[in-house]
């Protein structure tokens, strides 16, 4: 979103994803073969498929509560905000959406939730552009922030204090920043004006234990202070100058982790000086200082895009983290849109999202629920694998493993099939499981063609074959 994925030489291996990956007829009432790596399919909100989620949080309950731009969610007329039973059911008991884009949620500890976005009314009522609701969905007639937030300065990023304040991070100059009292108040206490120059758009807010902050976002400097990409300031929203990013102009920071050892990973578009070339993910250390020895797995574009960017990413209990944006390949893996990297940020061939998120844009949102599954939301979907905008994923597959989907896509059938790195890889057809003839060979992870995804077969001859890949090393 710039503003603008060992057998001696010769020998055959052939690895098969699971038993019916090798397919016979019946495409009649089948949508999909083939196993399906880590997404939950039991999981089916069913949104608009030309729907957008920017923004989830996972209520104590379970339930969740997504933003975005969307305009019906299981077959009913909802827009851009929603909630969700933890088996991905509509909850019909949270009221209506808002009439424009969700852009950022946030969870207070007592429940309420801040929601942001570039709308005018919330679930009914009259609101501009930030609200927040109670734990069971209603507005709350206690917080107002009057018309400051408009289409000029709409919060693209939230983050709420211990105190229950609440910061804001907007598209506005001057300013870009905010803090808020308990009841929508500007805080007078804390300095509103704080120039982002560039850009200037804050894409994300860092709490820090100290009280200090880290923003994130698309700009070059603070308050004609350079530091391009992300800034420190402090509880009161002082620049503190003696901290400033070592990154080039016209970096992007989306998304910022504190780790439990006192670095920090910031992950986006990031540009370096010297000639060095751009990182989507980089560690600092306790002293917002480059971490040299942190680097991460090669990461590749969307074949339709001028990535590869991260723009959310969360860190899980063993430190692994999860990432998510638009890219295509990491470390040689197919991983589009989606990806688990290990501490040392190489990537995890344990976590295989398969198609990842498919068609489109890609994922804009990560998160993960108490019992570690993990959601991702953005503008994607694969027919009969892949939910529209939203998915959720399992904690772990099987490792390096190759698979073959099938996929009835309207009135064709399509083949494809994802591999580890190495060697090369034979998308293969037969109609008597003796002779097998090539549809696709490549030495890349995904086969069945670069921009579609899978490969468009014969529909006439397609539900009297059988699929394999076959991988010579």
């Amino acid at each position: 979103m710039e503003l603008s994925r060992r057998f001696k030489r010769g020998r055959v291996c052939f690895q098969i994803a699971v038993i019916v990956s090798i397919l016979i007829c019946g495409f009649i009432g089948i949508s999909a073969r083939g196993q399906i790596p880590l997404v939950d399919s039991t999981f089916h909100p069913d949104l608009s498929s030309d729907g957008h989620v920017y923004a989830i949080v996972v209520q104590t309950n379970g339930d969740i509560v997504i933003g975005g731009d969307f305009d019906s969610v299981s077959g009913q007329p909802i827009a851009n905000l929603a909630r969700l039973h933890s088996d991905g059911t509509l909850d019909t008991s949270f009221p209506t959406g808002t009439d424009n884009q969700v852009s950022s949620l946030a969870l207070q500890p007592d429940g309420k939730i801040i929601v942001g976005g570039s709308f005018t009314n919330l679930q009914g009522i009259p609101c501009a552009g930030l609200g927040r609701l109670l734990p069971d969905g209603e507005v709350d007639p206690n917080f107002n922030t009057g018309a400051f937030f408009d289409l000029s300065n709409i919060p693209y990023s939230l983050a709420i204090r211990p105190d229950g304040k609440i910061l804001a991070g907007t598209m506005r100059y001057p300013g870009g920043l905010f803090q808020l009292t308990t009841n929508g108040a500007l805080d007078a206490t804390f300095t509103q004006t704080n120039e982002f120059q560039g850009y200037n758009v804050v894409w994300k807010i860092l709490l820090e234990p100290n009280g200090d902050l880290i923003a994130g976002g698309a700009f070059d400097s603070v308050n004609d202070f350079a530091s391009p990409g992300w800034a420190v300031l402090d509880a009161n929203g002082n620049l503190k100058t003696n901290l400033h990013s070592s990154l080039a102009v016209q970096s992007e920071v989306f998304t910022i982790l504190q780790q439990t050892n006192g670095g920090f990973l910031i992950g986006g578009l990031l540009k370096h000086t010297n000639g060095t070339a751009n990182t989507v993910l980089d560690r600092l250390d306790s002293n917002f200082q480059p971490d040299t020895n942190f680097q991460t797995s090669a990461f590749t574009p969307l074949n339709f895009s001028s990535g590869p960017y991260l723009i959310s990413a969360i860190l899980q209990p063993d430190g692994k983290i999860v990432a998510g944006g638009s890219f295509e390949q990491v470390g040689g893996y197919f991983r589009r849109g989606i990806v688990r990297l290990d501490s040392a940020g190489k990537v995890d061939g344990c976590f295989d999202p398969g198609l990842g998120t498919g068609f489109f844009e890609g994922s804009d949102v990560v998160t993960s629920q108490p019992d570690g599954r993990i959601l991702v939301g953005g503008n994607f979907g694969v027919p009969g694998l892949v939910p529209n905008n939203i998915v959720r994923y399992l904690p772990q597959s099987e490792c390096d493993a190759i698979r073959v989907y099938i996929v009835n896509y309207g009135d064709e059938l399509q083949v494809g099939g994802t591999c580890p790195p190495g060697g090369t890889n034979h998308l293969q057809s037969s109609t008597n499981l003796i002779d097998w003839t090539d549809i696709d060979v490549e030495t890349e992870p995904l086969l069945g063609g670069l921009s579609g995804i899978i490969y468009l077969t014969d529909p006439a001859t397609v539900s009297q074959s059988f699929y394999r890949i076959k991988k010579v090393q």
